[in-house]
């Protein structure tokens, strides 16, 4: 092989990374736009109405339950939602059906930053979660498993 040849494939593989690097989802800049409005910029929710992200039942669900995760935001949540605290708020999570697939995975990897946790989601995560028949008993149901 040629120096031309192997330096024009470097520079090929860099563009594809560096393309690929700014087509990713800034799950920062996703969490700032949907999701601090109620849950707040630090994740500490806001009381009475969103529960907050910065706690121990999106820990044990990032380390137990990842599904419950990505099925609050592509399925909902509403009624009675139970805190870490033992205590409740009774408020809805709207299903976030504008957001692709990449969006939610990044915006869940944010918040499990804020957690001081490791990304944990693809798209391919959230595409199988929001593809299965989840009914929003089974996620308050799944929230109910996490907060024993």
């Amino acid at each position: 092989m040629s120096m031309r040849f192997l330096l024009a494939g470097a520079a090929a593989a860099i563009f594809v990374a560096s393309a690929s690097a700014a087509g990713a989802a800034d799950g920062k800049a996703i969490y700032a736009n949907v999701c601090a409005a109620c849950h707040q910029p630090d994740g500490a929710g806001t009381a009475g109405l969103a529960p907050p992200l910065v706690s121990a039942v999106v820990v044990r669900a990032a380390e137990h339950q990842k599904d419950y995760l990505a099925a609050v935001v592509t399925k909902g949540l509403s009624g009675p939602i139970g805190l870490a605290d033992g205590s409740s708020l009774t408020s809805a999570m709207p299903v976030q059906s504008a957001l692709s697939d990449a969006d939610v995975a990044a915006a869940l990897n944010y918040v499990l930053k804020l957690n001081h946790k490791s990304p944990a989601f693809s798209a391919a995560d959230v595409a199988a979660v929001r593809g299965k028949p989840i009914s929003g008993e089974e996620v308050r149901h799944m929230r109910a498993e996490l907060l024993k």
